[in-house]
């Protein structure tokens, strides 16, 4: 059901069942209220944000060292096909691709 603060704006409306609907403005005025008072009470705890940090933190690393590890895989994988075992490139390239679909398919 829209409510009518959506349908109409002004208000002007003459039906006794939209007389109960908020007015748009107090709706947006109320979750203003809300919002300002809740980052009133999340500034005030500094020790929490201080480890929310540390754990952003924490994860941004981890997530960047998983990358930068699985591509150097990759690279390592395809230079010691080509180097090591003397395969082709073009064969070196599509075992790799293989290697690294089965290690999606793995648990």
């Amino acid at each position: 059901k829209v409510s009518a603060a959506y349908i109409n704006m002004d208000n002007d409306n003459d039906n006794d069942d939209f007389e109960n609907e908020p007015s748009h403005s107090s709706a947006l005025s109320a979750q203003t209220q809300r919002l300002s008072s809740s980052s009133v009470a999340s500034s005030s705890n500094s020790s929490s944000s201080i480890l929310w940090n540390r754990l952003v933190l924490s994860i941004l690393i981890t997530e960047t060292a998983e990358r930068v590890a699985y591509f150097g895989f990759r690279a390592v994988l395809v230079l010691y096909f080509t180097h090591g075992l003397q395969f082709p490139e073009s064969t070196a390239v599509s075992y790799c691709a293989a290697t690294v679909a089965l290690s999606y398919f793995s648990p």
